[in-house]
């Protein structure tokens, strides 16, 4: 059961659903109507799904499957997480402690995502999920995850990605690797500290991070999430991959 529409873009909603039966709660992402035919989309919906469906990790969300409608358009039912970290960024300041606690999250789950090889290429606040437990915070939208060394024009895609996390080579239409997440992490990285609510003895280090991940020449990045989980000062998860 349809209860209420989350999210509504340009070319896809996104709807909390609450099963009839069990009283469990779901999103179910699905094109507008008016893109019902596109292929395109199609296309990448049900890459979402398969990317979704395989990555089971604590830092991604997960899809559970996927549903045909009566119009013929794919729908991806998925884990319910009731919160993005771009709404909780406009409501309060964050410690640093809850800063550094979502960047090992985002860096631990992206450490899953390389592992499973794919780079998600979409990492930025709207995508984050979180409900209170910054800890528990999980990566979502696999929509234009590629392969590495992949570019997006293969997809008939442009360009894809907010233009303040994407990387440059992203932003130039090159292939991409696993550096390519690491910028976005540590742009995410610096406005997680813009959002502190104090200076310590530790948010010169992070800054110092954010600076490192943020490198415009992927060479001049850590060399893959594990690394750069090393710098944050977490301890590197192994990452746990299964369909």
């Amino acid at each position: 059961m349809l209860e209420a529409l989350i999210h509504d873009g340009a070319v896809t909603r996104v709807y909390r659903a609450r099963h009839r039966d069990l009283g469990t709660f779901h999103a179910i992402k699905m094109p507008r109507p008016d893109h019902a035919d596109d292929p395109v989309l199609r296309k990448l919906l049900l890459r979402e799904a398969e990317i979704g469906m395989a990555l089971r990790h604590p830092h991604t969300a997960a899809t559970q499957t996927v549903l045909r409608l009566a119009d013929g358009r794919p729908a991806l039912v998925m884990e319910w997480i009731g919160s993005r970290l771009a709404g909780l960024l406009q409501e309060r300041p964050l410690s640093l402690g809850e800063v550094t606690s979502v960047m090992t999250s985002v860096l631990s789950g992206l450490e899953a995502i390389h592992a499973a090889g794919f780079v998600h290429c979409d990492l930025s606040p709207l995508n984050l999920l979180a409900d209170g437990d910054l800890s528990r915070l999980k990566i979502a939208d696999f929509g234009i995850a590629l392969k590495p060394g992949c570019r997006h024009d293969e997809f008939d895609l442009a360009f894809a990605a907010p233009p303040d996390f994407a990387s440059p080579e992203q932003m130039a239409g090159q292939p991409l690797d696993e550096r390519s997440d690491l910028y976005a992490a540590g742009c995410l990285l610096s406005l997680l500290l813009s959002h502190c609510d104090g200076e310590s003895d530790g948010t010169e280090a992070l800054k110092a991070l954010a600076n490192r991940l943020s490198q415009q020449a992927p060479q001049d990045r850590p060399e893959n999430a594990r690394a750069a989980l090393h710098l944050l000062g977490g301890s590197p998860k192994r990452p746990f991959v299964g369909a």
